[in-house]
């Protein structure tokens, strides 16, 4: 009988009775081991190999060229039918308190920011409300107008509370101060 699996292989060469007792070698052969204790050797040598390498996180690349129109272009990139002159961008490692201080005035900036929103909506409802104020105001001063045009006799109340009528200079004092109002309010 010809078998094709190691499994397979395994099992015809064992005696019965003993039953089917196989070990890793008999499933996966030899080569099969040796690749397992490759894949746990391999990230070891990849974490050896990194630290080998140089580190040039602290100098990035940058290329400036002007194009065929005269605009300044930059990249990471060198371009490939055009002269660029390289330009080498370093980057200091940045101190825990150095970046303590980058964070709290960034957090500064941004609270500072926000005052400046919530004053903004602030002043925006104050403004509309004095808005509808003129409007109000607006309003009365057209109706007083026309009361003071339309009627010859007009009711006034004196320092005392007491009513009596206007005369006609009173009435016109009394108009051009509406019309004044009419001026200031209704813009």
């Amino acid at each position: 009988m010809r078998c094709k699996s190691a499994f397979a292989k395994s099992v015809a060469n064992k005696p019965r009775g003993e039953g089917l007792y196989l070990t890793k070698s008999d499933i996966f052969g030899e080569q099969a081991m040796w690749y397992r204790r490759y894949l746990r050797i391999w990230p070891l040598a990849v974490a050896a190999l990194m630290l080998m390498a140089p580190v040039e996180s602290s100098v990035a690349r940058l290329y400036k060229w002007v194009d065929e129109y005269g605009n300044v272009t930059y990249s990471e990139r060198k371009p490939p039918d055009q002269q660029a002159e390289e330009i080498k961008v370093r980057t200091a490692p940045v101190s825990p308190s150095e970046a303590q201080e980058q964070l709290d005035s960034m957090k500064d900036k941004t609270d500072n920011q926000q005052k400046d929103r919530n004053f903004a909506r602030t002043a925006a409802s104050e403004t509309q409300k004095e808005a509808e104020v003129f409007k109000k105001n607006c309003e009365i001063a057209r109706q007083n107008r026309r009361v003071l045009e339309n009627s010859s006799r007009i009711q006034g109340k004196d320092g005392q509370g007491n009513n009596y009528f206007l005369d006609a200079k009173e009435i016109q004092a009394k108009l051009q101060q509406s019309i004044k109002q009419i001026e200031l309010y209704c813009k």
